[in-house]
């Protein structure tokens, strides 16, 4: 009775919460600066608290059950979760489960941010600079990792749906990526001072891509850097594009499965359906100490070059059909590099 009547509330401060995962054996710290519990008369438990997580500040709103059923047998706790980390919104809202430790939960999940690297600290990968994105879809946990399932996700002005999966047991998270999309961008993705033209090319004023507003650490920076040499994560991908949009150029629609290791890199069964053509292709490559060896073939029967041309040149009136088939095996000292000592042929 005391408790189902009490209104109270406690104020904290300078102190730290270990986050166990269900789904290893793997903690993570959080210290707070200052941290609020709330309880009042038939209402939810409230937690607020502003800290850091991995050195990245954190501003979290947690409300759940009325505290009168904590002490009660509980089967469930009703979670309704809103935070702020690295320039990222999330929300979880849902029930858990008990115990968490042997049984899976899952909730409605939400996470919008600017860019997606600004996830590189916490999650040690290496996630390019895309943005701004939104993700929402049913998250849930198990012995295995967790799985974000029913997905609905934008990535600049590209949509993406399906599902991803995480396996956390291992030392390193494997990510699966089950997605389609039904208007995929290519300049959504772009990658800042990557180029297909020369060094000239790029540095002309007329043709210089605005650069993003750059709020990364200098940790994130020096991953970015790497990602242009050779991508540090641990991902198996398939996309299936049902239009492949290069901004106003309409490419046709396409298929890729691609596989990524700390070691490896290698896309399979590249398939894209152009307006009047189509390029089907494959890329595999090796990682090593002296630097990077691999194969390239590509078939590719009547693509109008202009549209990638225009990637660069928007204003340019270019246009004009290729058709090529190579089949090369490729040696260089990083991921770049990798034509310096190629051998094999090209069919124009």
């Amino acid at each position: 009775e005391l408790l189902e009547q009490s209104i109270f509330k406690i104020n904290m401060g300078g102190g730290y919460w270990n986050l166990n995962s269900p789904a290893n054996e793997l903690s993570r710290k959080i210290t707070y600066s200052t941290a609020t519990l709330l309880a009042e008369l038939d209402q939810p438990v409230k937690i607020e608290f502003a800290g850091k997580i991995d050195e990245e500040p954190l501003q979290m709103k947690l409300s759940s059950n009325q505290l009168s059923e904590f002490f009660s047998k509980l089967d469930k706790v009703l979670l309704d979760l809103d935070a702020s980390l690295s320039h990222t919104r999330i929300k979880l809202k849902g029930d858990i489960d008990l115990p968490i430790s042997r049984q899976t939960f899952r909730t409605d999940l939400s996470v919008n941010g600017n860019r997606l690297d600004s996830w590189n600290q916490i999650l040690h990968v290496d996630i390019p600079p895309f943005g701004p994105y939104y993700l929402s879809g049913n998250f849930s946990m198990g012995s295995n990792g967790f799985r974000v399932s029913k997905l609905k996700a934008k990535i600049g002005s590209s949509d993406l749906g399906g599902e991803i999966f995480a396996q956390t047991k291992e030392d390193k998270t494997h990510w699966d990526l089950n997605l389609v999309s039904q208007n995929f961008q290519i300049r959504d993705f772009n990658i800042e001072g990557l180029s297909l033209f020369s060094d000239t090319a790029k540095n002309k004023p007329s043709t210089k891509q605005p650069v993003r507003n750059d709020h990364s650490t200098p940790q994130e920076k020096t991953l970015n850097q790497n990602f242009q040499y050779y991508p540090d994560i641990d991902v198996s991908l398939q996309l299936e594009a049902r239009q492949v949009l290069s901004g106003n150029d309409n490419l046709g629609n396409g298929k890729v499965q691609l596989h990524s290791k700390a070691s490896s890199l290698s896309v399979d069964a590249l398939h894209l359906d152009l307006p009047g053509g189509s390029i089907d292709g494959a890329l595999d490559l090796q990682k090593h100490e002296q630097g990077i060896t691999g194969s390239m073939n590509l078939d590719m029967d009547k693509f109008n070059y202009g549209a990638v041309y225009r990637h660069y040149y928007p204003e340019s009136k270019v246009d004009g059909l290729i058709s090529t088939r190579v089949d090369i095996q490729l040696s260089g000292r990083d991921f770049w590099h990798s034509l310096e000592h190629a051998s094999g042929q090209l069919d124009f």
